[in-house]
Order: structure tokens, then sequence, then C-alpha cells
């Protein structure tokens, strides 16, 4: 089983979500994000608090030591330099939209360009892919899409939320 690497920028409640319904946990879990109580409490004792280049310091070490790295992207609000995505480490992204179908909900902000044309996406869903130097244009590697059915913009980012739960689970049970 791969060593397991978790970073987020946000709260890291989807890390938390994924690790109780796979029952396992990732090896390491970082974020850039220093404002603990925003932190999801689950994760208290579990995650090191460290700057972005930090963390993009400690995944190139991660690469030099060598050994079997599986690193997941999960709200993480900054993009990887070029030369830690040239890395050989599996470094994969969670995106909150169905970016096969429409390649113009790539990079910030997809659920709001979504909810601004909702009557345009009959499908929606969210993409895990591979991150490459380019922002959200790796190979994709699982998309878990639904019927939008969405009526209001706090139910598209509730759906879009569980979409992107069942992309990962599905993607990482194959992967630990």
């Amino acid at each position: 089983m791969p060593r397991w690497i978790a970073l987020f920028s946000q709260t890291g409640t989807e890390i938390v979500d994924i690790a109780e319904r796979l029952g396992v946990w990732p090896s390491r879990i970082f974020t850039n994000n220093s404002d603990i109580e925003k932190i999801n409490p689950k994760l208290h004792n579990r995650v090191a608090v460290m700057s972005h280049s930090g963390i993009e310091e400690t995944l190139q070490y991660m690469e030099e030591v060598k050994g079997n790295t599986l690193v997941t992207l999960h709200g993480y609000l900054r993009v990887l330099s070029e030369k830690t995505c040239n890395t050989s480490i599996d470094i994969y992204n969670g995106h909150p939209a169905y970016i096969s179908q429409y390649p113009e909900l790539k990079g910030k902000d997809p659920q709001e360009l979504t909810w601004q044309n909702i009557e345009k996406y009959n499908l929606i869903g969210s993409t895990v892919h591979k991150v490459v130097a380019k922002v959200d244009s790796g190979s994709i590697e699982r998309e878990y899409i639904v019927d939008n059915t969405c009526n209001s913009k706090e139910e598209l980012y509730n759906t879009l939320r569980k979409t992107s739960l069942e992309a990962w689970l599905l993607f990482l049970k194959g992967k630990l």
C-alpha cells in the first residue's frame, strides 16, 4: 500500500469524510491554513501546518527518499510548481466540475461558474485528475456524474461536495 499524503487549504472535512468511509487515514496531512479554528476538529492532532513552499519542499524530499507515495489535493488552493509536478510522486487533484464534458469549468471557482450558467449543465459532477504543470489538465482518472436537478446555489454546492466524495472514494479504493 502506498504512503498516502493529503493536502488541503480550507477545513479538511473532505479528508475526514474519505478516511472515515474508507477506514484508512492518510500517513500525513498537510495544510497551508494556519487558522486552526477553521480546520475540522478531527484533524487537529493529525495535521501539520506549513507554508506552501514548505509543503513543496517536503514533497520534493519525499521523491528523493523514494518510496511508493500517493499525494491527493482536497481543496488545496495553491498551484504546485512545475518542479513538484514533474517528480515521480503520483499527485492527484479533486476538481468539483465535470471537466471532460465542460472544459470551461477548469481553474478557479468551478462551482460559481456552474451556478452562473446552471441551465447549460444537464450533468454535473466532480473529477479526480493527475496533477501536471498546467492547471486541471492532467489525465482524468475518475469522474462521478449526476443529473443536474439543482434548484439553488446551496443545493448545487452540496451536490458537488457529494460527487467529489464519491469520485475520491472510487479512485482511492483502487489505489490504497
